[in-house]
């Protein structure tokens, strides 16, 4: 699949209270993340979506249009609510970027962009 490229939306995801999660649950939370990311993977793919990033439980994922990561948000949030999650229930926050950005060339990850993440929350498995 080709690169977002022209104008792009930035989806970021991280798991709410994830160092508690860890801690409370050390020899689980493996597993856990590890379930986490398939379904994240999944539902930013099949959205036509570029994973450029993950880091710990945070994904950074870019889209050919907006509504490609407004699909994918709900998608994966349906599958993450969907999910028998135990011990622990992981709730994962999604935002995207406002509004969309021109990309032309070479992918570089941003700070700031990153940062929407906690800032401009879109939606949240409760």
């Amino acid at each position: 699949m080709p690169l977002p490229s022209g104008t792009v939306t930035f989806l970021f995801t991280d798991i709410e209270g994830s160092t508690k999660l860890a801690q409370q649950y050390r020899d689980l939370m493996p597993a856990l993340l590890t379930r986490h990311n398939q379904i994240l993977h999944q539902a930013i793919e099949v959205q036509n979506g570029y994973v450029f990033q993950v880091v710990g439980d945070s994904f950074a994922a870019a889209f050919h249009s907006a509504s490609d990561a407004l699909h994918a948000a709900v998608d994966a949030q349906r599958a993450l609510q969907n999910e028998a999650w135990t011990p622990a229930i992981i709730k994962v926050r999604i935002g995207r970027n406002k509004p969309t950005y021109h990309v032309r060339g070479i992918w570089r990850t941003d700070i700031a962009l990153r940062s929407n993440a906690r800032t401009s929350t879109g939606c949240s498995t409760k």
